[in-house]
């Protein structure tokens, strides 16, 4: 599930106490581990892996302290665009989840040009990826590159 919990770096949690509060929550309806996947977007949410790490470690501080016992882990949900494709060429090191998976999202109002590429490189370099769509249009579009 793509989540937004570390507070104050995307369009999530805006403070450590609505971070706790969602978590909270979510343990409450049985979550026993969440690997939460803040947006990294150039134009937006310009975040690094350093940003996400260093996030992640205040948020697990502030659960401990406040007694609430989850296994919380972070990777990224990564907008493709320029600044993606260049990670991708630099080799510089990603926040993949569950066996090196890759989470990216794309424009909803245009067919992604480049997703057969960013397989190919990701293929090479990661064992695979996951993408999120947000409509089923966008789903058909990208499921026909891979054909």
């Amino acid at each position: 599930m793509h989540s937004h919990l570390i507070p104050g770096i995307d369009d999530g949690a805006k403070t450590i106490c609505d971070s706790i509060e969602m978590i909270r929550g979510l343990k409450s309806i049985g979550f026993q581990k969440i690997i939460t996947t803040p947006h990294i977007f150039s134009s937006y949410y310009p975040n690094t892996p350093d940003i996400v790490r260093k996030g992640l470690e205040e948020l697990k501080a502030a659960l401990l302290k406040e007694n609430v016992d989850i296994d919380l882990e972070a990777a990224a949900e990564y907008y493709l665009d320029d600044f993606f494709e260049n990670l991708l060429k630099t080799e510089a090191p990603l926040l993949t989840f569950s066996d090196n998976r890759l989470l990216i999202e794309f424009s909803t109002f245009a067919e992604p040009n480049n997703l057969h590429d960013v397989r190919v490189r990701c293929s090479h370099s990661r064992s695979t990826f996951l993408s999120f769509y947000r409509t089923l249009e966008n789903l058909k579009n990208a499921l026909n590159l891979f054909k």
